[in-house]
């Protein structure tokens, strides 16, 4: 048919979203055309005198069928290559080791989990463990870089001074271990190649850093089961955090069978450096800053429901309180937030972990949700650096629970209206400095030196030894 064959030529010329955007302009659909586009209209408005278009297009869409190819290079991606991991293999003159997996990473988007992970690393060597770091995940990795790269985060300068750096993500040699070694796994999909070490070795467990409930993270697909059932392997739990190590039990996830020991720890958050002095700046200022913690592509952050919830507050007027406030965003993105025509939310750009600390102590008022048992670290982060900040409730994350570690912290339930009204709350209480800065003394470690202690250590010892004796 003449038409459809000229319809497959300019698919060719103009592409199929210029095509498809021509098309929906034919049929009244108020639509922006580009410059391909426009020639693309032009184009079918003169088809359509020869062939009714809807039938044309009827056509082309379905010899344009593409079908989706599956092999094992492709499953195993997808799966997280929890079925295709790195060969390990048994060296008896080497030590034996406390292997730290960590996954895949960038330097300039690491994320306060990674620190949990350095954090764990550089505890187990200080407590006198021959410790490796084994980054497992095939990605660039250049050791001189991730060593420069550190220099930015003080506590961690001198981190590949006490432990052992062993990359395998490439695959082309297995991972050496001593017939003792045991693993820690830091996020789901490590819990296999943990337990492959484990097996290996004979050990009766391994160590399993639980920072979150991690099948959440995705839908209830192949990767949900295989998050959930990573719980059902032999390990020692560390919770990141009281509320997510209650979630686990309230729900009947503790699978494995050696599960009925576990540790609670607290990852160190990040607060300003001088919260005194960021505070007195603001007491005959009427300059005001609000911050949102807004990741849109990190779904459990629920950046729909805060973002909707500053422009109702805008709305209602919550920030007309005759200080002059500036509205910012925090986090991975690149996002602006219109709050009128005139006025919108900025996203500031990644920042080093010294340059967040001097930021941080800026704001007076701060939103950050997430869909998650665990509280995230960020709300401790602005309540210890003396602003306000709206978080909300989940499970056994209850405002009991904040009330505890910090009067700055507002905790709502994850709605609208009780966002709006936590926003409301904050912004009303963001002028009593006096009461923002006895709020920022938490009850929750500033610096990871707070979060180890004498119990910690003795747990470690504990499972280590126990993980190859009856002990």
């Amino acid at each position: 048919m003449l038409a459809a064959f000229a319809f497959r030529i300019s698919l060719q010329l103009f592409g199929w979203d210029a095509l498809k955007a021509a098309y929906q302009r034919t049929q009244n659909v108020p639509v922006e055309l580009s410059a391909r586009g426009k020639s693309a209209y032009i184009l079918m408005r003169a088809l359509s005198l020869l062939y009714p278009l809807d039938r044309v297009v009827g056509r082309v869409k379905k010899a344009r069928k593409v079908v989706t190819a599956f092999g094992r290079a492709k499953l195993d991606l997808e799966t997280h290559r929890v079925f295709d991991l790195p060969a390990v293999a048994i060296r008896l003159d080497r030590p034996p080791s406390i292997n730290v997996l960590v996954p895949a990473f960038s330097i300039d988007t690491i994320s306060a989990g990674f620190f949990g992970v350095f954090a764990f690393a550089q505890f187990c060597a200080r407590s006198g463990y021959h410790t490796r770091l084994v980054l497992f995940e095939n990605f660039y990795f250049d050791i001189e870089t991730f060593r420069k790269s550190l220099q930015r985060y003080p506590i961690f300068a001198n981190l590949l001074n006490e432990v052992e750096l062993a990359y395998v993500g490439s695959r082309y040699k297995p991972l050496l271990v001593s017939d003792r070694d045991i693993s820690v796994a830091t996020v789901w999909y490590s819990a296999y190649f943990a337990e492959k070490i484990r097996k290996l070795c004979g050990a009766k467990h391994f160590l399993y850093l639980v920072q979150d409930y991690e099948p959440a993270f995705h839908p209830q697909n192949s990767a949900f089961v295989l998050a959930d059932n990573s719980y059902a392997l032999p390990s020692i739990p560390w919770f990141s955090t009281e509320p997510l190590q209650k979630f686990f039990e309230g729900s009947g996830l503790y699978l494995g069978s050696e599960w009925k020991d576990w540790c609670i720890y607290n990852n160190a958050c990040s607060t300003s450096s001088d919260v005194e002095k960021a505070l007195a700046s603001k007491r005959n200022s009427l300059e005001r800053n609000f911050v949102f913690y807004c990741r849109p592509e990190v779904n459990r952050n629920l950046f729909h429901l805060g973002a909707l919830a500053i422009i109702k507050a805008f709305e209602e007027g919550v920030f007309e309180d005759g200080c002059n406030w500036q509205f910012y965003g925090i986090g991975i993105g690149d996002v602006e937030i219109y709050l009128d025509a005139a006025s919108k939310l900025s996203q500031l750009p990644r920042m080093s972990l010294e340059d967040y600390q001097a930021k941080i102590g800026r704001f007076d008022v701060g939103l950050s949700l997430m869909a998650s048992p665990h509280p995230s670290l960020v709300p401790f982060d602005l309540a210890g650096s003396g602003a306000l900040v709206v978080t909300n409730s989940f499970r056994t994350k209850t405002k009991e629970y904040f009330s505890k570690i910090s009067e700055n912290v507002v905790c709502v339930e994850p709605n609208l209206d009780a966002i709006v009204a936590g926003i409301r709350e904050a912004v009303g209480l963001s002028g009593d400095i006096d009461r923002r800065l006895a709020g920022a003394n938490i009850s929750f470690p500033k610096a990871w030196s707070e979060t180890w202690t004498p119990r910690h250590k003795d747990f470690l010892e504990r499972n280590v030894r126990s993980a190859f004796s009856d002990q």
